[in-house]
């Protein structure tokens, strides 16, 4: 496969049955070519290794598979990855994300400027525990010890 005409007579024999491999694994007609367009570069790449047709056609075949799992696989990866993560998709919704964070760290500033008793009363409020229940962990006198 010395020239680009030999190359071209192999992709144009075993375009279509590559093609209809890579769509049983992907199931989806553009991406299959997509991916088979990376593999015909891989093969240009390595013009002269193969002795015999068995030996170039063994290889496309394994390439093609390998290359729809590699995808398949990397596909799952990035939908787990993105699992839990809300898709902002207007401006309003990211400008309101922003000025949220923006708030929660002014709050959390002015958290930390309290007196330390103080502070401790508003966490445990923050962990949903009741007045009363606060009041006796912390010892305080108040009308709920009455």
């Amino acid at each position: 496969m010395a020239d680009s005409r030999t190359f071209k007579e192999v992709y144009e024999q075993y375009f279509a049955a590559l093609k209809y491999s890579a769509m049983r694994y992907v199931g989806d007609e553009e991406l299959a070519c997509d991916l088979l367009q990376d593999v015909f570069v891989k093969l240009w790449e390595r013009v002269d290794e193969f002795e015999n047709e068995l030996q170039l056609k063994t290889y496309l075949y394994r390439m093609v598979r390998n290359h729809c799992l590699t995808f398949l696989r990397d596909k799952q990866r990035q939908e787990k990855r993105m699992e839990g993560f809300e898709v902002e998709e207007t401006e309003d919704s990211f400008v309101y994300q922003m000025i949220k964070a923006e708030i929660y760290a002014l709050i959390n500033e002015i958290f930390e400027e309290l007196p330390e008793a103080c502070r401790n009363v508003y966490a445990k409020s923050l962990e949903g525990k009741s007045h009363k229940e606060i009041a006796g962990e912390l010892n305080i006198i108040s009308k709920f010890n009455k």
